[in-house]
């Protein structure tokens, strides 16, 4: 069921984002131990630091769509605290909606691109509001991982500081 709902938020651009059958291999590389927590702590309008611009959730279709077709890849991260790398964004919407991942381990980490798409979801699912004209917006939130020292943030990059994101390139 939490597969599903995970899937949820990717299926108008799953198809954009994953080719063939890397969907089912995306859903099995998540840490099978995330999608039992029920301990996620969400913060919706934070960080401080980031923008507050209200973005149509459905714009965080396609970042979220890259993670999960990374598949087992990993991204490696230094040792933090606040290492923050901007994992994944979506050019199209002017105000370039993406995913930023900070790790405060005191050690250097490796953390699956498919975990973070799972975090992402979390703030996706608790962060978004509908306004008055009847579409669903997400102005920004943070999801902290119970287990590890990392977390992960939608909000928006600006207008134009969205790069063209290859997950290979970052492996």
């Amino acid at each position: 069921m939490k597969a599903f709902t995970l899937l949820t938020l990717v299926s108008p651009i799953v198809a954009v984002a994953i080719k063939g059958s890397a969907v089912g291999k995306a859903v099995d590389s998540v840490d099978a131990s995330l999608m039992e927590r029920d301990d996620v702590t969400v913060l919706c309008g934070q960080p401080p630091d980031h923008p507050d611009t209200p973005i149509l959730a459905s714009e965080y279709a396609y970042p979220v769509g890259l993670l999960l077709g990374a598949g087992d890849k990993t991204l490696h991260f230094s040792k933090g605290p606040s290492a923050c790398r901007q994992v994944a964004c979506n050019p199209s919407t002017g105000e370039d909606a993406g995913v930023t991942v900070c790790s405060d381990e005191s050690v250097e980490i490796d953390i699956l691109y498919t975990d973070m798409a799972w975090f992402a979801q979390r703030v996706y699912d608790q962060c978004k509001v509908r306004h008055s004209d009847g579409k669903d917006y997400i102005t920004k939130g943070q999801a902290f991982n119970p287990s590890a020292k990392w977390n992960v943030i939608l909000s928006s990059f600006g207008v134009n500081n969205c790069h063209n994101y290859e997950i290979d390139s970052q492996v």
